[in-house]
């Protein structure tokens, strides 16, 4: 079969058409790849300075402030999975106590030194302290 001039042309025309399609659509998974992870640094950075401003606020354990988290990461509309959110939450959770933000130790010894001054026995404030996750052994040495 011959081709003619048009013919060529008709081909050339079909043969780019494909690929920009195929280029746009790859472009547009891009930029939807691009949106969800600016949509992950969104929630991250918003639920780092809620972190921040609640542990300015409050004294409270690794475990409550877990349960915190949890709470705040649920209200943001995303499409980020299971897995994600617990990465986030990791992630967040280290940082606070590598800065000394979070500290069961403390927690415990301000938690026992206030239960105690209100009269509280010691096996009410052991049962307290469990109640907000903190280890026996801390719960021992405070």
């Amino acid at each position: 079969m011959k081709f003619n001039f048009n013919h060529k042309i008709l081909v050339l025309f079909v043969f780019f058409v494909i690929v920009y399609f195929s280029f746009s659509k790859a472009i547009k998974m891009d930029h939807i790849v691009i949106d969800r992870m600016n949509n992950k640094d969104k929630i991250l950075e918003k639920l780092r300075k809620s972190s921040m401003s609640y542990l300015a606020r409050y004294e409270v354990s690794t475990y409550q402030f877990e349960n915190t988290l949890k709470r705040k990461i649920s209200y943001y509309d995303s499409d980020l999975n299971e897995k994600e959110k617990i990465n986030i939450l990791d992630q967040i959770k280290a940082e606070m106590i590598k800065a000394k933000f979070i500290d069961d130790k403390r927690y415990a010894e301000i938690k026992t030194r206030s239960l105690r001054r209100q009269g509280s026995s010691i096996r009410f404030i052991y049962s307290k302290l469990k109640e907000k996750g903190i280890p026996n052994k801390i719960i021992q040495s405070s």
